[in-house]
């Protein structure tokens, strides 16, 4: 645990100093807030409540873009070999990279909320516990489909190639842009094998609802698939691990 503690300070600093990465993390969710809330919401409290989760969902969704180019940076620049030469194994510095990148991710969360409701005035959050452990899963998940991303690529252009076309699809194909119902039956049952739409349908559940975690399991559109975030999350971090280069 000393170890991995180390390695997140360390890939903390490092990532604040990496431009792609503060750009996808700070910089595009802000922006995805202000055209949701100023255009799809015309500054309405009530229409930028509806609209939050979706703006929640595509922040924690960055992360893997974030995270993925920041990895592929590191080995291109030569600093995992670096890493590879001390005395820690390959689970201590995944491990570190998703606790990184989840401090890094949650203040910009509580930013958005915090001009949700100074700069438009929505006054309610739903059920701020579950919000925050929904949140967290989905910061855990798609930081460990980040590391999986960066694992498969060779080069910056692979990385950003991938990441373009699952970002394709998580945007527009998860009802973060536009809303599952309006879908023709087909692409309704497609869209549900995207970790995105159960993210997306659980925060709309605790944002606007305000429900519990456990009506949550039980009235996403496939509650297996809804909850699976946690094992999703718990092997993903060994599955990136197999094809590593260093």
């Amino acid at each position: 645990m000393r170890n991995t503690w180390i390695l997140t300070k360390i890939r903390m600093r490092l990532a604040m100093r990496n431009r792609a990465f503060m750009f996808f993390s700070l910089v595009m969710p802000l922006a995805f807030l202000f055209v949701f809330a100023t255009i799809f919401g015309r500054g309405d409290a009530r229409m930028i409540s509806y609209l939050m989760p979706s703006v929640l969902a595509l922040t924690v969704m960055g992360s893997f873009w974030g995270l993925s180019i920041q990895l592929v940076t590191f080995r291109e620049q030569g600093i995992l070999r670096q890493f590879r030469l001390a005395p820690v194994g390959p689970f201590a510095m995944l491990v570190s990279s998703v606790i990184s990148n989840y401090i890094l991710t949650m203040p910009t969360v509580v930013i958005e909320l915090l001009l949700a409701r100074w700069v438009w005035n929505v006054v309610s959050f739903g059920n701020v516990w579950g919000l925050f452990v929904m949140m967290s899963l989905g910061t855990v998940t798609f930081a460990s489909f980040g590391l999986i991303v960066a694992s498969m690529t060779n080069t910056m252009q692979e990385t950003q190639v991938i990441n373009n076309a699952i970002w394709f699809l998580f945007l527009f194909f998860s009802g973060a842009t536009f809303p599952i119902v309006l879908f023709p039956g087909w692409l309704q049952r497609v869209s549900v094998f995207l970790p995105a739409t159960h993210l997306i349908i659980g925060l709309q559940y605790v944002f606007i609802g305000g429900a519990s975690l456990w009506k949550v399991g039980w009235r996403c559109l496939f509650p297996p698939s809804c909850s699976a975030g946690s094992p999703r999350r718990a092997s993903s971090a060994d599955r990136s691990s197999w094809p590593r280069q260093w």
